[in-house]
């Protein structure tokens, strides 16, 4: 992930972007369980059905991408000039 960072982002951005990132993990986590659960109970998807869907290359592949374009815009943000703040989209 170094690589991703960009010189110069000091550790009041870092520790902010770390933080929002944590608060979008855990809300993207907190959906994604909710939506399981609502096809699990509508006995639309079994657990080994999610399971084996996120093994596909289709799923990983949309997961990698989602998560780039996340991190992207949150160093966009993390590096301007404006004071450090948490912001949701």
């Amino acid at each position: 992930m170094n690589a991703l960072l960009p010189a110069g982002l000091g550790p009041a951005q870092l520790t902010a972007l770390v933080f929002e990132l944590a608060t979008q993990l855990h809300a993207e986590r907190a959906h994604r369980l909710a939506l399981e659960l609502a096809l699990e109970q509508a006995q639309i998807l079994s657990p080994a059905a999610t399971a084996a869907a996120s093994r596909l290359p289709e799923a990983q592949a949309r997961s990698r991408y989602a998560a780039d374009v996340a991190i992207r815009k949150l160093l966009r943000v993390a590096t301007t000039a404006a004071p450090v703040q948490f912001f949701e989209e």
